[in-house]
């Protein structure tokens, strides 16, 4: 019910402003790369279309068409002296093409896009700008070179410069593995990192082999020292110390005849007992370990409650919009059968105000 009436409400509007764009890709010279075309709106986000015909004039002597392919399908391809014709229709969301070429020598070889037929899911016509885009074709490089190096955890000494091929680097102790990123200066060039996972206590060695497109080879390598973990901490426990005996009072016999009694003397506490009343126990590395999973466990739980809690929360918000655009669309509704009700209210009434002046 609700789709009918938006569909009653919603008028087709046709968009303006729509443009075929060209990328500018930059290629080294003999190899194979993409050219992207594609369809925008006035935002510039992807537009849908049915079929396309479109026209490319490019220069054959320093690019080569090897094939292309589309969102709307496998397209027609005719060429001939620079010429390329492409033809696809289909359906699709977005109108996009890849078209792969191999560049052929060093140059700024221009793409134009000379005509173009674009046609919507309906069969109208789609009037779209046409654009002109550039291939920048460039020579491969021997450049062997790093133009960044960097670790994590950590700061390599000394500090990175591409012609520096040695370093070294302190992780702490326990450190697993170290985070390397190396960006080659060259075009095409690779990188390849070794030895930055599984490390132990003490020296340990990461490679950076780099090649360039033509071959060139260069090492970079870096000393990493962890550090061992520090020595338990030995806690020594005090040895009990006995007491001292309480010594037997002696009587004393007075010549009078009442015997008074000698008093006992009190008993002096030992040293050790009270020194080691002080101590306070030390929690064991177990214990600890223990404390620490569950505060883990609890932090998980509270960060899963707080998930759940905005998944509810969005599924209100949407249940609630939903609401809401149903009451726009009967209030709508509402008021164009009120209008409607009230043309006839007043085609009524010019009737009778009609039949009065014929009876009179």
């Amino acid at each position: 019910m609700i789709i009918m009436l938006l569909g009653l409400l919603l008028l087709p509007v046709q968009a303006a402003g729509y443009s075929l764009q060209v990328s500018s890709p930059t290629a080294v010279e003999g190899t194979e790369f993409l050219l992207r075309l594609s369809l925008k709106d006035a935002a510039c986000y992807g537009a849908a279309a049915g079929s396309a015909a479109l026209r490319l004039r490019y220069n054959p002597e320093e690019l080569e068409f090897l094939g292309a392919e589309s969102t709307l399908g496998t397209p027609e391809t005719e060429q001939e002296d620079g010429e390329l014709v492409l033809r696809c229709s289909g359906e699709s969301a977005e109108l996009k093409l890849r078209l792969l070429f191999r560049a052929l020598k060093v140059a700024e070889s221009p793409v134009e896009l000379t005509a173009a037929e674009v046609y919507d899911g309906l069969g109208q016509r789609i009037d779209c700008r046409l654009s002109i885009g550039t291939v920048h074709i460039i020579q491969a490089g021997d450049d062997a070179t790093l133009y960044q190096l960097s670790t994590v955890p950590g700061t390599l000494s000394p500090a990175f410069s591409p012609d520096v091929h040695s370093y070294t680097l302190t992780v702490p102790a326990g450190t697993q593995g170290v985070q390397v990123t190396a960006r080659p200066s060259g075009y095409y060039a690779t990188a390849f990192v070794e030895g930055h996972w599984g490390l132990h206590d003490g020296h340990n060695r990461i490679t950076v082999d780099m090649t360039s497109a033509q071959g060139v080879s260069a090492l970079y390598t870096i000393d990493v020292l962890r550090n061992a973990p520090p020595a338990p901490v030995v806690i020594p426990t005090a040895e009990p110390v006995p007491e001292a005996s309480t010594p037997t009072p002696v009587p004393v016999i007075e010549v009078t005849p009442t015997p008074a009694p000698t008093p006992e003397p009190t008993p002096t506490p030992a040293a050790g007992e009270e020194a080691g009343s002080s101590e306070a126990p030390t929690p064991s590395d177990e214990e600890t370990r223990q404390r620490l999973t569950a505060l883990e466990s609890e932090l998980a739980s509270a960060r899963q409650e707080t998930e759940q809690m905005a998944r509810a929360a969005k599924r209100a918000l949407v249940f609630a919009m939903s609401e809401l655009v149903v009451i726009v669309i009967l209030c709508v509704v509402f008021i164009r059968l009120l209008r409607i009700e009230r043309e006839d209210d007043y085609e009524d009434d010019d009737e009778y105000e009609e039949e009065s002046d014929t009876d009179e």
